[in-house]
Parts: C-alpha cells; sequence; structure tokens
C-alpha cells in the first residue's frame, strides 16, 4: 500500500512540474510585456507632450500671423492715404517695410505649414502607439488569465496531494 500511495504522490508531482514551468514561463512573458508597456506608454506620454508643445507653437504662430496681416493692412491703408508725390519718402519707407512684412508673412505661413505637418505626423505616432498600448494590454490580459488559470490548476494539485498525504498519514502512521 505504501507503495501505491507513493506512485499516486509521484503521478501528482509529474502534473505540477509542467504546470509550475508553464507558470514560471507565463509569468516571465507578462514581466517582458509589463516592461513593454510601460515603454509604450512612456513613448506615448512623451509623443502627447511633444504634440501639445506643437499645438502651443501653432497658435503663437497663427497669433504672428494675425499680427502680421494686421500690419500689412494697415500700411496698406497708409498707402492709399499717402501721396506719392508729395510726401515719396515716407511712401517708399512704408512701402519698404509693408514688403519687409509680406516677406515675413510668407515665412511665418511656411512656418505654420511645416508645424501643421508635424503635428500631423505626431497624431499619426500617437495613433499609433495607442493602437499597440490596446493590443499589449489585450495580450496583458490574456496571458494573466492564462496564469490565474495555471495558478488554479496547481492549486487544485496541491490541495489533493495535501489530501493524499493526510490519507496516506491517516491510514498508515
Amino acid at each position: 500500500m505504501v507503495a501505491t500511495a507513493e506512485s499516486t504522490l509521484d503521478k501528482i508531482q509529474e502534473h505540477l512540474r509542467p504546470l509550475e514551468k508553464a507558470l514560471e514561463e507565463v509569468n516571465d512573458s507578462l514581466v517582458q510585456l509589463e516592461k513593454k508597456l510601460d515603454e509604450v506608454r512612456a513613448y506615448l506620454t512623451k509623443t502627447e507632450l511633444e504634440a501639445l508643445d506643437l499645438a502651443r507653437r501653432i497658435r503663437e504662430e497663427k497669433h504672428e500671423i494675425n499680427e502680421l496681416r494686421h500690419q500689412i493692412k494697415k500700411h496698406d491703408h497708409l498707402l492709399r492715404e499717402i501721396d506719392p508725390k508729395t510726401a515719396p519718402r515716407e511712401y517708399q519707407r512704408i512701402l519698404e517695410e509693408r514688403d519687409e512684412m509680406a516677406v515675413k508673412l510668407e515665412e511665418r505661413l511656411r512656418e505654420l505649414e511645416r508645424l501643421r505637418e508635424q503635428y500631423d505626423e505626431l497624431i499619426e505616432r500617437e495613433n499609433a502607439l495607442l493602437g499597440e498600448e490596446v493590443e499589449l494590454e489585450q495580450e496583458y490580459d490574456q496571458l494573466k488569465a492564462r496564469y490565474d488559470k495555471l495558478l488554479k490548476q496547481i492549486s487544485r494539485l496541491a490541495r489533493t496531494l495535501e489530501q493524499r498525504v493526510r490519507d496516506i498519514r491517516a491510514k498508515y502512521y
């Protein structure tokens, strides 16, 4: 009878070993996945901060563009009111200032377009990172469910093993 009891215990332990190994592997995978999730989230946060900074710069650029447009309109109004024959120097100075502002306006518009393109790229990157985060979280949830299932199986076998040991002790000791 002792041999039969030992055989039963050995069989239970044989079932436990692969479960314990699988549990270790799943746990290692969970740790790796957590690290990857942390990296993705950190990069996502960095990207979001960059996008916020770019949005601020775009607003500032728009404000400067509006200011330049307003100044150009003022200069255009002055040019209409000044007679170039009676005040040629004043007319020329205002004309040159307006032309300089028009050049600055074009530069600002190009810069605004460049910033918008950068912003769009950041938003695309952010969306990709959000998608990756969702996929990783789903994978994590699946692994966690597998981990929990393995723990339950090990717990059930451990309880069975404990019960068998108690039965053997009660019977033979």
